[in-house]
């Protein structure tokens, strides 16, 4: 994410190499001007963003044997044997609830047979080539004069609190909680890379609405930050109220600026359906969640979910979500809605 020291810093890096720079080749060209090049990075900053977090997980998963992240070569399955833990940071809002089998493909030895959409990035394609990013092209930086440097590190930072602001307002607001469906395929998307680069930001690689929701929230069902710095908080489900699904659901804890797990002295990073009859229910039947950086005490400790001593990030993750009633289909609409986090008032 670009901040504004990253852009301070940039331009301070700028202003040198423009002390030294000389003409280029690439300046003498039909380049487009400074207002067109910022317009451009904004749009390629959003377009493309998938696409880099996805190049910097394969990078770290497959390419880079020394990693504390890799898995296996190319063309080679590797199956894991733990669900994700805070040791695992390529991957942003790492799902904790179930191992995975990753296999990443190079077709450049051989082809397989694979299917492939229709394009439906012709135009984002087409302007990014102007700038020089695209197949068979090569940019530089460092070969654009101080003023476009400038404009497209601005249009970056555009682009990126673009994102920002959609996630913010894209999604339905319930009870604090932001619900919606953000993920699906190519079809799905149908060229809305603001839609698809908010995905991925929320949570690279999820499902779609069909296999799973995912409400997530930072704030408490008054609107205020989540910060555990600051804070106890619980999160109660009424009597009869849990998460309609056909398979399993879950509220999994992050830290609320890199969206990781958090290491904890009891090594839980959700708590799941799954964990139920270990938990203890209150005497209307309900059940809360104690949501805390230190342990709520022996007797609230099994249904502790243990936050960082910071700000927050919560998933709630709902595998094969019901359609009949209640339902959190369809998304945003549906007659059931997750409960509000609250202060701790014990």
């Amino acid at each position: 994410m670009l901040t504004k020291r990253d852009l301070l810093r940039s331009a301070a890096a700028i202003a040198v190499g423009a002390a030294i720079a000389r003409p280029s080749l690439l300046m003498a060209q039909s380049y487009p001007g400074i207002i067109e090049a910022k317009n451009i990075a904004e749009e390629g900053f959003i377009y493309g963003l998938p696409l880099v977090m996805n190049y910097a997980v394969m990078n770290e998963f497959a390419v880079d044997p020394k990693s504390s992240q890799f898995k296996a070569p190319f063309n080679k399955i590797d199956n894991l044997n733990h669900v994700a833990t805070y040791e695992d940071t390529a991957v942003v809002t790492p799902n904790s609830d179930t191992p995975y089998s990753i296999l990443w493909l190079d077709l450049r030895a051989e082809p397989m047979v694979i299917s492939v959409p229709a394009p439906r990035d012709k135009e984002i394609r087409a302007k990014l080539a102007k700038i020089g990013i695209g197949p068979g092209k090569t940019f530089e930086l460092k070969d654009l004069s101080l003023e476009h440097k400038a404009e497209m590190l601005i249009g970056m930072k555009q682009g990126d609190d673009k994102i920002d602001k959609w996630l913010a307002s894209g999604n339905k607001p319930i009870n604090g909680w932001n619900v919606s469906s953000l993920l699906g395929d190519e079809a799905f998307y149908n060229g809305d890379w603001l839609l698809r680069a908010g995905a991925a930001k929320a949570g690279l690689y999820g499902n779609d609405a069909a296999e799973a929701m995912y409400p997530f929230t930072r704030t408490d069902a008054t609107g205020e930050p989540l910060d555990g710095s600051k804070h106890n908080y619980t999160l109660t489900f009424p009597a009869g109220q849990l998460p309609p699904v056909n398979s399993f659901w879950s509220v999994t804890m992050y830290d609320g600026k890199s969206q990781l797990l958090i290491k904890n002295p009891i090594n839980r990073y959700l708590i799941n359906s799954p964990m139920l009859p270990g938990m203890k229910k209150n005497e209307d039947g309900s059940l809360t969640l104690y949501i805390q950086k230190d342990s709520p005490g022996v007797d609230k400790e099994a249904n502790w979910l243990p936050a960082p001593n910071d700000t927050i990030y919560l998933v709630m993750r709902l595998y094969w979500p019901k359609t009949e009633a209640p339902s959190i289909l369809p998304a945003g609409q549906g007659t059931w809605q997750p409960p509000g986090i609250n202060v701790a008032q014990y």
